[in-house]
């Protein structure tokens, strides 16, 4: 039986990874990834990109920031990815996905039966923001998915059965150190995390100062940097700020994130909570499920075509995350009561600094927040369940059925955006005063096509000065302009 269960999950994996494969091979350069296609590295400091290079060139660099893992790694894969190897970025992109649905199921649900679909479904059927500001986009996707694959190796180590040892405090600390160079958000959220598992007892101490020690000082190594000093001035592209404003924005954005679009995982959460509570504090516990009937009303509303007071969505969301903290709060079991608090609050910090930025909130902000929140669902998750075997199927149906609709997508955008690079080379080589381009079939998946689309100029205009203005159309009309009268 155990042989069986093994092949069937050894199955499951390798028709997802070849999935993802092909998915990743229709994902294609963007924004930042087309800026570093004119980078050079000059010298052993622009090397770890901790400086901006400002040498008279339209490219100028990166911001500099103590981002010294993520800044590098982003460079080299979007090198990687112009490059004739660039194929290989696929692979290894598919490999770390598959690392984060294996490393949230080992470490959320290992004994649940509904793991690995759980897992599959939260990482796979996230919403199409992540989708557009993470997967597809390979700068974003190395500074914010890497950072939370060590978090969650972290979490593994931390609770391996073995004796502490003083390799497995090496492992913790150089694993949390390395985690804490890709952005400042996870930093942050990072080191609460940190701080607040120095208080799980039931952790070896020695483990437990080892993954503190290494979040704070990867922090310490990050913010060091003397750029921040001038953000905080305001002195610099990206400058933070405290205001009532900003905090409201901030609020009303985080909570359209993870309640509107991640509506299935809030749904799911606050049942999940519901039926840990039920067997302590009966009918009572089905009070977790009216904080949905707002969050649902809002929703149905969106999908309606409806607009939505920011205060209501503020509101809603506020009174749903309040919902779970006293539920975790309510958990028969301490140990597991702590852990999940743990969680949450982490989730929490992850999302609060977004109240200092100047800049537009976008979804790979939240991204963080969305896996905390999954993994407390999955900590959630009983051992056996009834007609686990239908969930199963039904999870994996659905996981299935997403895959397929993004490749479609995904093939269609791949396919015209190839199109519209030899048309743009086609015209500069021929002359053109100006061109006229397509945005992609889909640009909701994507995280740069807009009207003023800029970085395609450094692949049509790669041996030609950036002197011929581009165009760009949505793609129906563009059809529209090329179909003969």
């Amino acid at each position: 039986m155990l042989k069986k269960t093994q092949r069937g999950t050894a199955a499951i994996l390798v028709l997802t990874a070849l999935l993802l494969l092909l998915l990743n091979l229709f994902y294609f350069a963007e924004c930042d990834e087309l800026y570093f296609s004119a980078w050079e590295f000059a010298s052993a400091g622009d090397r770890l990109l901790s400086r901006p290079i400002r040498s008279g060139s339209y490219v100028i660099g990166l911001m500099h920031n103590g981002r010294l893992l993520g800044n590098f790694l982003g460079v080299a894969q979007a090198k990687l990815l112009l490059s004739p190897l660039g194929r290989l970025r696929a692979v290894l992109f598919t490999a770390l996905l598959l690392a984060l649905i294996l490393l949230l199921r080992r470490v959320g649900a290992k004994k649940s039966a509904l793991g690995l679909p759980a897992a599959l479904v939260l990482v796979l059927c996230a919403p199409r923001g992540i989708y557009a500001n993470v997967y597809s986009w390979g700068v974003a996707f190395v500074n914010y998915l890497l950072p939370m694959l060590g978090l969650l190796l972290c979490l593994r180590l931390l609770r391996r059965e073995k004796p502490a040892g003083a390799g497995l405090c090496v492992g913790l600390f150089v694993t949390a150190f390395l985690s804490q160079l890709f952005v400042e958000t996870f930093t942050l959220s990072a080191c609460v995390f940190g701080l607040l598992t120095l208080f799980e007892r039931r952790r070896p101490l020695r483990l437990r100062l080892a993954l503190c020690a290494g979040f704070l000082a990867g922090a310490l190594c990050m913010f060091l940097n003397p750029e921040y000093r001038t953000v905080a001035e305001g002195g610099a592209i990206y400058s933070v700020g405290l205001s009532v404003e900003k905090a409201l924005r901030a609020a009303n954005a985080v909570c359209s994130a993870l309640l509107l679009r991640a509506l299935p995982l809030s749904v799911l959460l606050s049942a999940a909570l519901t039926l840990c509570l039920r067997k302590t504090h009966g009918k009572k516990a089905l009070l977790l499920l009216l904080p949905l009937l707002p969050a649902l009303g809002l929703w149905t509303a969106a999908r309606l075509g409806a607009g939505l007071p920011a205060a209501a969505t503020t509101a809603a969301g506020a009174l749903l995350a309040l919902s779970w903290l006293i539920a975790v709060c309510r958990l028969p079991e301490r140990e597991k009561r702590w852990e999940l608090l743990v969680l949450l609050l982490t989730a929490a910090a992850s999302v609060l600094p977004l109240a200092l930025l100047n800049e537009a909130l976008s979804a790979r902000m939240y991204f963080e927040a969305y896996l905390l929140l999954g993994l407390v669902l999955l900590r959630l998750l009983p051992e056996r369940v009834p007609r686990e075997k239908a969930l199963r199927a039904v999870l994996l149906g659905v996981c299935g059925l997403w895959l397929c609709a993004l490749l479609f997508v995904y093939g269609r955008n791949s396919a015209v955006n190839r199109e519209r690079i030899e048309l743009g080379r086609a015209a500069v080589s021929q002359g053109a005063e100006r061109v006229e381009l397509p945005l992609v079939p889909y640009p909701d998946f994507m995280t740069n096509e807009q009207i003023d689309k800029g970085d395609l100029g450094f692949l049509i205009f790669r041996e030609t000065p950036l002197d011929t203005p581009l165009r760009f159309l949505p793609y129906e009309l563009w059809q529209e302009t090329r179909s003969p009268d």
